[in-house]
């Protein structure tokens, strides 16, 4: 379990005088803000009503903890969670007061808010199946749980000049996003040792890059020097100034590669010969190692390489999990005879791992109810307009119109289709830029009004020698989006191959001219569905958006 700070602790169980003290006008709402965000808080877009973020260190979360969350989605979140795209979980449409409350029950179990937004290190990325999965160079958890607490215990760790985001792969597949993250380590064994090639100065949001190999390998035990390292490079060289180029890529932008990479080495020796960073790192259990091979000719199954166990992938349409669904979970593991394992995943779902192969099916009956079997319907999308207040487009809406799409086809053609990542924003919150399809809202003016869009995206991938982000193809009005991807699956389907990816190679003049053809915007009069956002009952507005 992570070793918090009494530092962080406190600043949780203290949040409701701070409250207390805005009320008064002991403090002022622009004082207030920043320390709101620094504890997850953010507001949203209807009046009153807050989003809060937990910190599940790097998605590990156990019993207990699941059981605490679906208390609070009950007591104060309308009954639903949301699953993050950064391992996190969220409660919307929260009252201020009741933020309070949920910081407090949260802190019960051990879990905090403290970091989760604002310019700090963000919630570390790690690979879901990490010490089980068939391809597991070696179980990088400990190195990503030993990174948060290591970072809780600095105070100046949270006055950065932006986010700073670490991810930690147990494999070159990247499940754990490290060749886009700002800092980011994929396990290696070289000669017989553990260490890590290292990934920096990338990430997506707005103008996103794919990291470049800062090392080929170093010692496991150095994880934190290199941390550290990152660290000093952002706080002396980020743009304080403006927060749009405030990222570390735009430090390797402004230094350029050569020096960028002169300066990490620099500072890396530095930080060894001033610091003694003394950590152990803790092996999980890895005695269940799992492989990509399902079971049952389920997809939502994987066998284990131990003969007889299992783990299942759930995921909630849009990551959005009633507590009476977690509720079911969590009763089946509480009567188990041994307990599972859980880890939240950067697709917005979670894996049930090291499950008994007599468990799998009374599980699977239970998730089948809100989780699909087929890429396509667990698609990722952002939170979009409907609460972001940077959001343009509602992003998990058109999600539910693919999905409604694709509900009665046939699922030989539903399986053409890999993930779809949608963003409401080109902010990369839904990760558009590393899907293999990937779609940004956006707004286009015309002669009866605004539009809302998506600009299409294609062949985005992570990993080692394989990081890409997506190429721009096109940009189509939002209600024709679901048809257009139905028409993808259809081209798809009559191609000689089963990699989507060399499908695009072996089919750019045909996707060319569907995006053509769906990019044709009709007048109010001929089209009126086109000037209306998914599930909007009013005509499509940024002043709406802003204000709303």
């Amino acid at each position: 379990m992570l070793k918090i700070p009494q530092q962080v602790m406190e600043e949780g169980k203290n949040f409701r005088s701070k409250i207390e003290e805005l009320k008064k006008g002991i403090i002022e709402p622009e004082r207030f803000k920043p320390y709101r965000v620094s504890m997850g808080i953010y507001e949203q877009r209807e009046n009153g009503t807050y989003m809060i973020r937990t910190r599940i260190p790097s998605g590990v979360i156990c019993l207990d903890q699941l059981k605490k969350i679906s208390e609070i989605a009950k007591g104060y979140a309308h009954g639903y969670v949301h699953l993050t795209t950064r391992q996190d979980i969220q409660f919307h449409r929260v009252t201020l007061d009741d933020t309070a409350n949920i910081m407090e029950e949260l802190l019960e179990v051990n879990i905090i808010t403290k970091g989760t937004g604002g310019n700090t290190a963000r919630n570390v990325g790690c690979s879901p199946l990490s010490g089980v999965s068939k391809d597991d160079v070696f179980d990088v958890t400990p190195y990503a749980i030993a990174t948060t607490e290591y970072a809780l215990k600095d105070p100046t760790i949270f006055s950065l000049p932006r986010k700073f985001k670490i991810a930690f792969s147990n494999s070159p597949d990247d499940t754990g996003n490290a060749t886009i993250a700002d800092l980011g380590f994929v396990a290696k064994i070289q000669n017989g040792e553990k260490g890590f090639e290292v990934y920096g100065a990338g990430g997506l949001g707005g103008s996103p890059v794919v990291s470049i190999k800062l090392e080929d390998f170093i010692q496991a035990s150095d994880v934190l020097y290199h941390v550290q390292a990152m660290k000093e490079i952002f706080e002396n060289e980020g743009d304080r100034a403006n927060k749009n180029k405030a990222r570390i890529r735009f430090i390797l932008q402004r230094l350029g590669e050569d020096a960028f990479k002169a300066l990490y080495y620099e500072t890396v020796e530095k930080v060894k010969r001033e610091k003694s960073i003394d950590t152990i790192f803790t092996d999980e259990n890895t005695s269940k190692p799992i492989g990509k091979i399902s079971a049952n000719n389920n997809p939502l199954v994987f066998e284990q390489k131990n003969e007889g166990y299992y783990s299942i992938y759930v995921h909630p349409q849009n990551g959005n999990l009633k507590a009476e669904s977690i509720d079911e979970i969590v009763d089946i593991i509480s009567n188990l005879d041994y307990r599972p394992s859980i880890r939240l995943t950067n697709t917005q779902g979670f894996y049930i791992r090291d499950l008994k192969g007599n468990h799998v099916d009374e599980l699977l009956n239970t998730i089948q109810k809100f989780t699909s079997p087929f890429d396509v319907d667990n698609s990722v999308a952002c939170a979009g307009a409907a609460t972001c207040k940077l959001g343009l487009a509602l992003s998990q809406n058109l999600l539910t119109a693919i999905t409604e799409r694709f509900s009665d086809v046939d699922p030989k053609l539903k399986v053409q289709l890999p993930r779809i990542f949608i963003s409401g924003c080109p902010n990369s919150c839904g990760q558009h830029p590393k899907g293999e399809i990937g779609l940004y809202g956006k707004a286009k003016r015309v002669n009866d009004g605004l539009v809302p869009m998506y600009e299409v995206t294609f062949g985005g991938s992570v990993g080692v020698g394989k990081a890409v982000l997506g190429m721009e193809y096109g940009t189509i009005p939002a209600k024709k989006i679901p048809e257009f991807i139905y028409q993808i699956a259809n081209l798809k389907s009559k191609s000689e191959t089963t990699n989507f990816t060399e499908f695009l190679k072996q089919e750019p003049l045909n996707i060319n001219k569907l995006i053509e053809e769906f990019s044709v915007i009709e007048s109010d009069s001929e089209n009126p569905n086109l000037y209306y956002d998914f599930g909007a009952d009013e005509k499509f507005s940024l002043m709406r958006k802003r204000n709303g």
